[in-house]
């Protein structure tokens, strides 16, 4: 992933790469078998749009974007100097599920 250091436009680069209409159009699909059985909106919006999409910006973060953040925030992040979390083997799982483990992730 190459991308300005900006947080937000690398976001939504991120979610227009790995996104594909046919995971949406699943989604809509389950969302409304499931509110015609009767499961109130808001569970919906909760469960099936916003645990997601916090989901993905937390695998994009850690897992993506700090990863690539070279040191000084002024050039282009390339994935040659990607750099793996020096974070404890506990702290990177629950962070992004060892994702964060980028460099190796590249070789």
């Amino acid at each position: 992933m190459i991308c300005s250091h900006t947080l937000c436009v690398c976001y939504d680069r991120f979610m227009w790469e790995y996104s594909t209409p046919l995971q949406f159009a699943k989604i809509i699909l389950v969302s409304q078998v499931l509110q015609a059985a009767g499961v109130p909106y808001a569970n919906l919006c909760v469960f099936m749009a916003a645990a997601p999409l916090v989901a993905a910006f937390r695998l994009f973060y850690y897992g993506t974007y700090l990863p690539h953040l070279p040191p000084d925030a002024k050039e282009v992040m390339v994935w040659q100097k990607s750099h793996s979390s020096d974070a404890p083997t506990w702290l990177s799982f629950l962070k992004c599920y060892h994702f964060d483990h980028h460099w190796e992730h590249h070789r």
